[in-house]
């Protein structure tokens, strides 16, 4: 039951930090982080043609130094020492490093992006090209109370698309290489960008507050609002269970409601509650 309100939990901070209002970047100083970067070997190979690693890994630590450097004052970008992934071996790592900041980058597949076209004659036509699946996890120490917190975006998918020329449709690049460079790329990119298309600082000041502690690197905040959502939501199946089996007409359905997922609890709920059958206190 945690997990599945953690992962709705999840999906409303998304929502809220990630979502398209008006909202301005914040102006505090930045503070200093040492990156720590964990990736698959595959997406260094991406960064160059020829092979050449030693190339592509200076390449990448370029690439994260300046989108990062957007959030933070980077005072140095390095792999994340293999031998140090276990999680007992990781907090002991967080715990004796200057300022660390983790990032996990992982490729999850591929697939494709369908665009419609239609000419001056109402013909129509379908344009596919390619995706990369790219999924980015951040992590942080606070200094106030010295535990590891993280930030999970998800799997984000990218791809360059097509365009139409006449009657004739090209992908963008179908080349495999350069479009995991480049939504790795893009990945980074988003990630570091303030989100200031979907926040009215003043309308939402409680959306605005999360998404600056993200941009910062606050997780420890997104943490604490996490935790109190999923409180909220288990506080709320509680007393409309209490409920349910007092009310005359719906106490015969109680039986098949303690079959669903925390997911479809909330769903019904919600359905009842949108009807004005239960009222919510």
């Amino acid at each position: 039951m945690k997990k599945a309100f953690a992962v709705l939990a999840s999906i409303f901070l998304a929502g809220t930090v990630l979502t398209s209002a008006t909202a301005s970047e914040p102006t505090s100083e930045k503070r200093n982080v040492n990156i720590y970067y964990y990736v698959q070997d595959s997406i260094l190979k991406a960064q160059n043609s020829d092979g050449n690693m030693a190339a592509a890994k200076n390449e990448f630590e370029n690439d994260v130094k300046e989108y990062y450097g957007k959030r933070f004052n980077v005072q140095s970008v390095q792999p994340y020492p293999q031998d140090m992934v276990a999680p007992e071996k990781a907090e002991k790592f967080m715990e004796e490093n200057k300022d660390p900041f983790i990032i996990t980058i992982e490729l999850e597949g591929t697939g494709v992006r369908t665009e419609h076209y239609q000419n001056a004659y109402g013909a129509q036509s379908e344009g596919i090209s390619p995706t990369v699946k790219v999924h980015l996890k951040e992590g942080d120490k606070d200094i106030s109370d010295n535990k590891v917190y993280a930030f999970d975006y998800g799997t984000v998918e990218y791809g360059k698309g097509t365009f139409a020329l006449g009657r004739d449709i090209f992908v963008v690049d179908k080349d495999p290489r350069r479009n995991v460079k480049d939504s790795v790329k893009a990945r980074m990119r988003d990630a570091c960008t303030f989100n200031m298309s979907g926040i009215n600082e003043y309308a939402n000041p409680f959306e605005y507050s999360l998404e600056v502690a993200r941009f910062k690197g606050d997780f420890k905040t997104l943490t604490e609002v996490r935790e109190k959502f999923v409180q909220n939501l288990e506080m709320q199946i509680h007393k409309f269970e209490n409920w349910m089996k007092d009310d005359p007409v719906y106490s015969v359905y109680y039986p098949e409601f303690e079959k669903f997922s925390d997911q479809q609890k909330l769903v019904y709920i919600n359905g009842l509650i949108q009807a004005g059958i239960y009222k919510v206190s």
